[in-house]
C-alpha cells in the first residue's frame, strides 16, 4: 500500500490561534460594559445624595468618561477580540507576543475605569489626586493602543503577501485605516484629559466629539464593514 503520509501537511506547520487566547479581550469588554454600568449608577447616587452639588458639572463629566468607557471598552476591546482571532485565522499566521495580552488588556481596563472614577470626582472636588489619575489613563491608554496596533501590523508583516491572499487585499486598507484611527483617537484622549486636567474637569466639546468620531467612525465602522464582507464573500 502507498504511503502518502509525507503528502499531508504535518501538524502545527499552519498556526492559527484558537479563540482562547484572544477570549480574555471578549471577558474585559463583558466586565466594562456590566461593571461600568453598575459602577456608573454608584456613582451617581453617592455623588447626588451625599454632596451638596450646586451644578450639573459633575453630570456632564460622568456622561463622558461613561460614553468613553462604552466605546473604547465594551465595543473596542470585543472588536480588536474578533479582529486578531480574524487575521490569524485568514492569513495563518500565530499571534505575537501573545504573553503581553494579559498586560495590554489589565491597561486599558484600568484606564478606562480610572476615567470613569477621576473624571467626576474632580469636577466636584477640584483635588490634584484626582487631575494626576486622569492624566494617567490618558497615557495608559496610549500604551494600550500603540500595543494593539504593533500586534496586528506584525502580523500582517510575518504572513504570506496580500497578493497571495486576493480575499484580503480588500478588507487589509479598511484594517489599517480603523487601527491608524485608533492610535490618533487614543492621542486626542491624552490631550482631551490633559486639558480637562488643567481645567475644570469637563472635556470640550470640539475634542470629544474628535475622539467619538474615530473611535465610532474611523476604528469600529470599518473594521465592521470588513469582516462582514469577508463573511458574507463566504456563503
Amino acid at each position: 500500500m502507498r504511503d502518502t503520509s509525507s503528502a499531508l501537511p504535518s501538524v502545527g506547520t499552519t498556526r492559527q490561534e484558537p479563540f482562547g487566547r484572544v477570549v480574555l479581550f471578549v471577558k474585559a469588554a463583558l466586565l466594562l460594559g456590566v461593571v461600568g454600568g453598575i459602577l456608573l449608577l454608584v456613582m451617581t447616587l453617592v455623588l447626588t445624595d451625599t454632596l451638596p452639588l450646586a451644578s450639573n458639572l459633575w453630570w456632564t463629566a460622568l456622561v463622558q468618561a461613561h460614553g468613553h468607557l462604552q466605546l473604547y471598552g465594551w465595543g473596542g476591546l470585543f472588536v480588536v477580540a474578533i479582529m486578531l482571532y480574524f487575521l490569524s485565522c485568514q492569513r495563518s499566521v500565530p499571534l505575537v507576543v501573545p504573553w503581553l495580552m494579559p498586560w495590554i488588556v489589565s491597561m486599558q481596563v484600568v484606564a478606562l475605569l480610572m476615567r470613569l472614577l477621576s473624571q467626576p470626582l474632580l469636577v466636584v472636588s477640584g483635588s490634584v489626586l484626582w487631575r494626576i489619575v486622569l492624566v494617567l489613563s490618558g497615557l495608559l491608554e496610549c500604551v494600550a493602543s500603540g500595543a494593539i496596533t504593533l500586534m496586528l501590523v506584525f502580523m500582517i508583516w510575518r504572513s504570506p503577501l496580500a497578493a497571495t491572499r486576493k480575499a484580503l487585499k480588500r478588507v487589509l486598507p479598511f484594517f489599517g485605516g480603523a487601527f491608524v484611527a485608533l492610535v490618533l483617537a487614543s492621542v486626542v484622549n491624552l490631550g482631551n484629559v490633559l486639558q480637562a486636567s488643567l481645567g475644570t474637569g469637563l472635556v470640550q466639546g470640539q475634542g470629544d466629539n474628535l475622539n467619538v468620531t474615530l473611535g465610532l467612525l474611523g476604528f469600529l465602522v470599518p473594521v465592521a464593514l470588513a469582516i462582514g464582507v469577508q463573511s458574507l464573500s463566504l456563503y
